[in-house]
């Protein structure tokens, strides 16, 4: 029933992530190091902000503490000797010395759990799971006493935590009293019905109930029923008296959990006197509260953290209001310590830089999601009392944000590139000269990134300008500007409240982080969302030495201090190691010896580009450094002392050079620009190859195709880069000396689909102005030569012929010699969509220099290389170019080896597992080939001896499909087409016209309460389901079962045999024989996809054949409670229903639905709520897309589907009438085994369209990585088919690829 209760927030979890994650590209990053205040937090493990928080407390509590580290080796034995058998090691006690040391005395941010939930024996991802602290709280005590027994701490538990209640009854006729004691760890307080503890401890241990009437009592004295009173009192107090509040119930009416928010206040003394038995003379009956453990959440879902008071003065207190900010630095910043930043615009600043992208924008909820999860504090709890609502705050801050209230987007202005800067050289924001006060961090930080927004958005205007948009306050300026309005409501500063007494100081506890919090916050945890959970409280007579004050080592063992110092030195070496390999970068070396000029770029000289020299240096050291060490790599006497360095980029003509490092050797490589694999160019600074280069942005080359003398037979055409900043009119100039035509009377057109005439307007702009780009197209005529009408048609002519013609960019993998000219190994080709890729082949290795005389047929080919899947197939040379697919901008690659031949095709293929690391192969078969045959030489090429493998086909994402079990079938009839994938796997096939089908055993379906518990053989799913779950509870979170399904055998059986048959055989198998099954009407068979059932499989006396059961299917069998009939008007399908405000699902349930009288969205959703006992008007269903992880919101009228947020609409038909929708059809393609999700809308009060999981997030998160995973294999297998190519071509010249919930256990060794 409390199943998911204490989940993690994902503000929580995001916000560990950011602070835990490695940083750098070759190391983990190591722990940062202690926050200001001094306390180390502890990190989370996935779900154990419960562990963590009792943890914080329990180290806290000086007497618990310290009794724990009186205990040593002698008591607890080595850990070293902890596998030995006959060595008693105390794990638990020894590891809670050892994280209490840690916390106290190592030098990080948080400390890690691990070896301490390792002693407690979890080994099955326990920390996975959620749990309830005041649970965790006496398993734990539970463990420590059995772990301390014989040794002189046994009574630790007892002594510090162990109460006595008496529960007494007395006779209102005799006096007799009725007792029984009992023990405590926690007293256990209902919160509904009272106002505070106190109000709730009277009534509980003061006031007497009275027995009468119906509820007398029988005394054994009277011998009769008698009025009496009943009571219970405390007897004995610990030391450290614990308080667990009842503040979540169920609701049995409403069949729902929820949380009791109500206000239920608790003193910071309290005097337990009035609520004991009997209080000797001079009784100590005084507690003073020392620790709170709050749950911030909801019934179904939230969050731990504890406020806990520093008896010891151990931590540094600062008011909240002083404490700096810490962001967690970038990689790329170089930094490993944390950035202080101290005003709102600051943080606000960094975390765009951070967060927001290159442009270094956000959304606003995004913004204060990622606040939260950057520096642990939110906008309303630190800057909203100072600043105000974040919206008018950068509205007011025009000068640092663009602020657009209609898309809620925040936009760093230009002031961005100078915090970047100072954020990733200087570790640190310098306050902005206009800041009058530095804002300080807040000690609470809370809610997610969208409440924040909900709670500090609603003063968001819609804007001045026609479109919503604000105007800018330089241009109009109003009245009051923003920031005047801003600051008027700011509430003004008071005067800082003077800081709490020695040993008074609250800190709050949150997993990783640690926050001084002023005494008052305490009093905001009485109610709420966020509530006190348990209390601890502390004899108040309790006195702490003088020589604890401040000393974080005391009463800590020797053995302990020393593995501390010697984890502290390792820490600060991994730091420096860490450090040094976080600003360790990679650059390359380039040499002007090694290049020359074409085109307008640099290139290099064939052969030399191994010559390019790697380069590892610190990105700290200046330019003088680099120069020394290229001095050291290339040699003084290579070149001048007075070298130039430059920043080299590639373009797609070759490289440029850029910005100038070499100006001032003092500055260092970071701020210089150079970064990981930047290319660093050498040389004199003014010739490359005797050809003068000029470096920059504006003269980077662009390359234009100029064709001119149109009115001859044939045009000339002029290839050439030219500089960006170059003029039309400078271009005409250079035309001038080319073409001979005038300046003045050249006519330019841009040939695009329609000419594009450059009049002399656009003489004085530049190429890069005009916006040309590689590649471009113009005409050049003599405007007396021609009249306007004939010049602009002979440039429509132009524009025709380029319309039929397409280019490419062509990497050249074979160079050439035969010319013994440097070859290009990039260049552009035009040819026409008609000619044949045979042509296109001839024509680049034409331009690379390639004699007619000495080209070889079928020595080269050509592929398509596609930035996301790789290299294509090879093409076809008969193909047409536009029947091979080329279109324009493509990139081809020209590579040694034959080309397939007009009947063959390319298969790639896998050898194994698709989802294994095996490299992908590809051979060229002829399509007429066998499959056997095929199989054959796949075999050979993968290296593989045998006979037992088998070919499958593959779908568009590479996963297995249909099994190719007829192997005298052609290709060509098993429909392989060029380019398909297939995959070897190991197996024998069965006999030609047989199939095996894996058969597996499924629970029993839920039918819910309607159907449950009916026919004869109810109490066989009731224990198929006990024997494959082997007793576990059923979970909450959508998709789970109860048991994972079990395979029973493998059944090998004809393509001709029928339904029935098939049940026959499935009923024979061993596991079936012990259920005994009346006839094949209680056994259900249906089809397994993406390991969920699908298609059930009706008809009896239908073929598998027809059934389109094939070998590589998998069936799942299910025995059902009662005879099933099924026909094609049967629609099987899972339903859900969604819990209120959560993101989390009930169990499924299985239903059936009947179609025959109609199949709309209306007609579902009437079943499904005569099923839930729901009204139809208040709910709305989805349908879950498993392999995409979405969900399809299904509307009445079937106009919107919607799959995750967004609407798709369909128009409505003319006349108004909207056709019925049918959701076996598109778009909703409704059939056996979806889950439809279901939300009651009365109970649902946020995003009622979004019915996502966690485990859909996940999800998409696991394609994307797989899609990642998939590309670096193609990058693999093209590196490889590279190589083998490249081989057999030198081969052929010289001869000629929610888990369920289970409760806390700790596991302790015998040592009575």
């Amino acid at each position: 029933m409390l199943e998911g209760l204490f989940d993690e927030d994902a503000d929580f979890i995001a916000a560990e992530t950011a602070i835990n994650e490695g940083s750098g590209d070759r190391l983990p990053a190591p722990p940062s190091r202690r926050a200001a205040c001094g306390l180390s937090g502890i990190r989370n493990q996935g779900a154990t902000c419960y562990l963590n928080s009792l943890l914080q407390t329990l180290l806290y509590t000086p007497e618990f503490r310290e009794s724990l580290f009186q205990l040593g080796t002698e008591d607890l034995g080595h850990l070293k000797d902890k596998d030995k058998q006959e060595a008693k090691v105390r794990v638990i006690p020894i590891q809670l010395q050892r994280l209490f040391a840690r916390l106290l005395l190592l030098d990080q941010q948080s400390a890690s759990t691990s070896e301490l939930t390792d002693s407690f024996g979890w080994t099955n991802n326990e920390e996975l799971q959620q749990h309830d602290v005041q649970e965790l709280n006496r398993i734990l005590f539970s463990a420590v006493e059995s772990s301390l027994v014989g040794t002189k701490g046994q009574n630790l538990i007892s002594k510090l935590y162990h109460g006595a209640i008496v529960n007494q009854i007395i006779c209102q006729e005799c006096g007799r009293i009725s007792e029984r004691e009992e023990d405590f760890l926690d007293l256990t307080l209902p919160v509904a019905g009272f106002q505070g503890l106190e109000e709730a401890f009277n009534s509980f241990y003061n006031e007497m109930e009275l027995m009468s009437g119906n509820n007398q009592y029988r005394c054994e004295v009277c011998r009769k029923l008698v009025d009496a009173k009943k009571g219970a009192k405390l007897r004995a107090l610990p030391t450290v008296l614990t308080v667990s509040l009842l503040r979540f119930s169920y609701d049995f009416v409403k069949n729902e959990r929820y949380k009791e928010t109500g206000k239920f206040t608790f003193p910071m003394d309290i005097d337990m006197a009035p609520f004991c038995e009997k209080i000797a003379s001079g009784g100590d009956t005084m507690y003073e509260l020392f620790s709170v453990v709050i749950h911030r959440g909801s019934g179904y879902g939230g969050h731990y953290q504890a406020y806990i008071r520093d008896f010891d003065c151990l931590g540094n207190w600062t008011s909240p209001e002083d404490e700096v900010i810490q962001l967690t630095p970038k990689p790329s910043s170089g930094s490993v310590d944390y950035i202080e930043l101290g005003s709102a615009d600051e943080v606000l600043a960094a975390v765009l830089v951070q967060e927001g992208g290159p442009t270094h924008t956000l959304t606003l909820d995004k913004l204060c999601q990622a606040l939260i999860s950057q520096t642990g504090v939110s906008w309303n709890k630190r800057f909203k009392k100072h600043c105000g609502p974040i919206s008018k705050f950068l509205k007011a801050h025009d000068d640092t944000f663009d602020f657009d209230p209609v898309t809620k987007l925040v936009t760093l202005r230009s002031p961005s590139s100078e915090i970047d800067k100072k954020s990733t050289t200087d570790g640190a924001i310098k306050p902005d000269n206009g800041e009058k006060d530095a804002m300080t961090i807040d000690s609470t930080n809370s809610g997610t990134g969208q409440e924040e927004v909900e709670a500090m958005d609603t003063s968001v205007a819609s804007g001045d300008g026609p479109e919503g948009s604000p105007k800018r306050l330089k241009e109009n300026p109003p009245e009051h500007t923003e920031r005047e309005s801003c600051e008027k409501d700011i509430k003004p500063k008071r005067a800082p409240s003077p800081p709490p007494e020695e040993g008074h100081c609250w800190f709050d506890f949150n997993d990783s982080r640690v926050h001084p919090i002023k005494t008052k916050e305490i009093q905001k945890q009485f109610s709420g969302k966020q509530s006190a959970y348990m209390l601890f409280y502390r004899r108040k007579s309790l006195k702490r030495p003088d020589e604890a004050k401040g000393q974080r080592a005391y009463k800590i063992p020797k053995l302990l201090l020393e593995e501390i110092e010697i984890e502290n030195a390792i820490l600060e070496a991994e730091r420096e190691k860490y450090d040094q390999a976080l600003n360790t970068i990679n650059i390359k070396l380039l040499q002007s010896k090694d290049f020359q000029t074409l085109n307008g770029a640099l290139n290099f000289h064939y052969g030399a580009d191994s010559n390019v020299v790697a380069l590892e240096i610190d990105r700290r050291k200046t330019i003088a450094d680099l120069k020394s060490e290229i001095f050291k790599l290339v040699g003084k006497n290579e070149m001048d002392q007075d070298i130039h360095l430059h920043i080299a980029k590639e373009t797609p003509i070759g490289y440029h050079l850029y910005d100038c490092i070499s100006g001032d050797d003092t500055k260092s490589l970071q701020d210089a620009g150079v970064c990981n694999d930047s290319q660093i160019f050498i040389w004199d600074g003014q010739q490359v190859n005797g050809v003068r280069v000029i470096p920059g942005k504006d003269t980077e080359p662009v390359l234009l195709c100029i064709t001119y003398n149109l009115t001859t037979k044939e045009a000339d055409e002029l290839v050439k880069a030219f500089p960006r900043n170059l003029t039309v009119g400078e271009l005409k100039a250079i035309l001038f000396e080319v073409t001979g035509i005038p300046v003045y009377d050249i006519f330019l057109c841009q040939v695009l689909n329609k000419p594009v005439v450059l009049s002399r307007h656009t003489d004085t702009k530049t190429l890069h102005e005009l916006n040309f780009e590689h590649g471009e197209k113009l005409t050049a005529e003599n405007r007396k030569r021609l009249g306007g009408a004939a010049r602009v048609r002979l440039a429509e002519l132009e524009a025709e012929r380029h319309s039929k013609m397409v280019s490419f960019i062509v990497e050249n993998r074979c160079p050439h010699k035969d010319n013994y000219v440097e070859l290009w190994p990039v260049l552009p080709i035009e040819i026409s969509r008609d000619e044949t890729v045979e042509a296109l082949k001839n024509s680049i290795l034409s331009k690379l220099g390639v004699k007619t005389e000495n080209l070889k047929s079928g020595r080269e080919r050509l592929r398509v290389d596609d930035e996301i899947v790789g290299l294509k197939p090879p093409l076809h040379e008969h193909q047409t170019v536009a029947g091979a697919g080329l279109v324009q901008g493509l990139r081809l690659v020209l590579e040694p080896g034959a080309p397939p031949k007009r009947d063959e095709i390319t298969v790639t293929f896998t050898p194994g597992d698709p989802t294994s690391k095996n490299l992908d192969l590809e051979i060229i078969v002829d399509k007429s080939i066998t499959v056997d045959m095929c199989l054959k030489l796949m075999l050979e090429k993968a290296g593989l001896e045998g006979n037992a493998w088998h070919l499958r086909k593959t779908n568009w994402c590479g996963e297995a499909m249909d099994v190719m079990d007829d192997l005298e079938l052609t290709l060509e009839q098993e429909q392989v087409k060029n380019g398909d994938h297939l995959l070897i796997q190991e197996g024998r096939l069965p006999p030609r016209g047989y199939i095996r089908l894996p058969i597996y055993l499924y629970k029993t379906p839920d039918q819910g309460l309607a159907e449950s518990n009916v026919g004869v053989l109810s109490w066989i799913s009731a224990s198929i389901a006990s024997l494959m779950s082997g007793g576990s509870s059923s979970s909450t979170s959508l998709g789970d079962k109860t048991g994972e399904p079990i395979q029973i055998g493998i059944i090998e059986i004809s393509k001709d045999a029928t339904l029935a048959d098939l049940k026959l055989q499935v009923m024979t198998l061993p596991t079936m024989m012990q259920i005994s099954i009346p006839t094949v009407e209680f056994l259900r068979l249906r089809m397994i996809e993406s390991h969920h059932p699908t298609r059930i499989l009706r008809n009896m006396d239908q073929t598998l054949r027809r059934q389109k059961v094939t070998n590589g299917s998998n069936l799942c069998a299910q025995v059902l409670p009662k005879e099933e009939h099924l026909t094609q008007n049967f629609i099987v399908v899972n339903i859900c229903k969604r819990i209120p405000n959560t993101r989390d699902y009930e169990t499924e349930e299985e239903l059936v639905w009947d179609v025959t009288r109609g199949a709309t969205p209306q007609d579902l959703k009437q079943k499904i709520a005569d099923r839930m006992l729901l009204q139809v008007e208040h709910i709305m269903i989805a349908k879950h897309i498993k392999d995409k992880y979405e969900w399809l919101v299904i509307d009445d009228d079937g106009n919107n589907g919607q799959a995750g947020k967004g609407r798709l609409t369909k128009s409505r038909k003319k006349g108004g009438y909207v056709p019925r929708v049918n959701l076996r059809q598109v778009p909703y393609y409704l059939k056996d085994g979806d889950t439809i999700g279901v939300k009651n809308l009365e109970l649902e009060t946020t995003d009622v369209d979004d019915f996502s999981t966690e485990l859909d997030d996940l999800g998409k998160e696991r394609l994307r990585q797989e899609a990642e995973e998939r590309k670096q294999r193609r990058k693999e297998s093209r590196a490889r088919n590279e190589e083998l190519n490249e081989r057999e071509s030198k081969d052929s010249d010289n001869k000629k690829s929610k888990r369920p919930e289970v409760g806390i256990r700790i596991h302790v060794g015998d040592f009575g």
